[in-house]
């Protein structure tokens, strides 16, 4: 089953920002921090589980790169992620973890078939079929004990 993305505005992310960082009380990168931690925990137990970002994936892994969470390897899908990336982390991370949940309410939590819907010229829709692979998660995943 596919999935259809439509990709959150900035200005809905920058709301979810505002009550992520507690209006102002919290850091940021204290907040990537403890996100990227939370992630690495359920992907250690379940890489498998990294499917239910969709194209969104590539947002995530890089950040636990960018916190030294490397166990799911260092490679990027460079054309997804410039597609995906609000071009602040916290953002990446509140889309990509909105996506992640909603895969999971919908019982796609080990989806590989995302459906990525575009609007062009503020009109026409291109939809865009994407099979998420990371082999470097697929291979750890692959040799893990069941």
């Amino acid at each position: 089953m596919a999935l259809t993305l439509h990709k959150p505005s900035v200005e809905v992310l920058n709301a979810l920002k505002a009550e992520a960082m507690n209006n102002g009380e919290v850091k940021p990168a204290e907040w990537r921090k403890k996100m990227a931690e939370g992630i690495y925990s359920i992907l250690s137990a379940r890489p498998l589980q990294y499917r239910s970002y969709g194209p969104y994936w590539w947002l995530v892994k890089k950040e636990l790169i960018a916190q030294d969470i490397i166990l799911f390897g260092e490679t990027v899908d460079a054309e997804w992620f410039e597609n995906m990336d609000y071009g602040d982390p916290v953002l990446n991370l509140l889309a990509a973890w909105a996506y992640a949940d909603w895969s999971v309410d919908n019982g796609l939590i080990f989806s590989n078939q995302h459906t990525v819907t575009q609007i062009v010229n503020d009109e026409e829709v291109e939809n865009i079929e994407y099979i998420l692979m990371d082999d470097e998660v697929e291979i750890m995943a692959a040799g893990m004990p069941r």
